[in-house]
């Protein structure tokens, strides 16, 4: 299988990979396209609509799955590089 390497999305400075990737679902155009990569952002809250608009605007799915979930904790010295990996410029 082929894989793309990912554009850069400026608020998302961190992401992972995940090949092989599928869904199961009862639509009929989902199920004709084999093959899937879940692609993990690692962002702030403040910057996911920024996020989503930009998988929205290079997806080829009409409707991409995108979405959030919170990390409620986890390495504080990770965590701390994400914020300060994914700030915006002049921040």
């Amino acid at each position: 299988m082929e894989t793309k390497t990912p554009q850069r999305v400026p608020e998302a400075n961190a992401a992972g990979l995940v090949v092989g990737y599928s869904t199961a679902s009862s639509n009929e155009e989902a199920r004709a396209k084999s093959s899937e990569v879940l692609l993990i952002i690692k962002t702030q809250r403040t910057y996911t609509q920024a996020v989503v608009q930009a998988i929205k605007d290079k997806h080829s799915y009409e409707i991409p799955e995108v979405v959030f979930t919170d990390v409620v904790d986890g390495n504080p010295d990770y965590l701390e590089w994400v914020r300060a990996v994914t700030r915006s410029k002049g921040t």
